[in-house]
């Protein structure tokens, strides 16, 4: 039986590429869009009680930051943010909206 020897830089696959500012960005945005979609909801009845639901107001608001980010740096919205990133952000925003909910919620 033959051994087969991989180097230690050959056998480390890279998941996922490094994050840019641009990423980052996006994430901190939509984090922040979270916290302000949860204490308008908490402490709104007025947008509480709109046709909107959370969700929506999350996906908003990440369609927004790429329509920018993808007009300013003159791509299409699609190629400034990953689809890794995407998943993360909307995770982040839902976490903070929902925990900023359960905090502020009147008992």
């Amino acid at each position: 039986m033959d051994v087969v020897q991989v180097s230690y830089a050959a056998s480390r696959r890279m998941v996922m590429p490094a994050v840019s500012g641009l990423q980052f960005a996006f994430l901190a945005y939509n984090a922040g869009a979270g916290l302000v979609v949860g204490l308008l909801t908490a402490l709104s009845p007025t947008f509480a009680g709109l046709a909107i639901p959370v969700f929506a107001w999350l996906i908003l608001a990440m369609f927004a930051f790429e329509l920018v980010a993808g007009f300013l740096l003159d791509v299409h919205p699609a190629e400034a943010i990953t689809m890794l990133v995407r998943v993360a952000a909307i995770t982040v925003s839902f976490l903070v909206c929902f925990a900023t909910l359960g905090y502020f919620q009147p008992a």
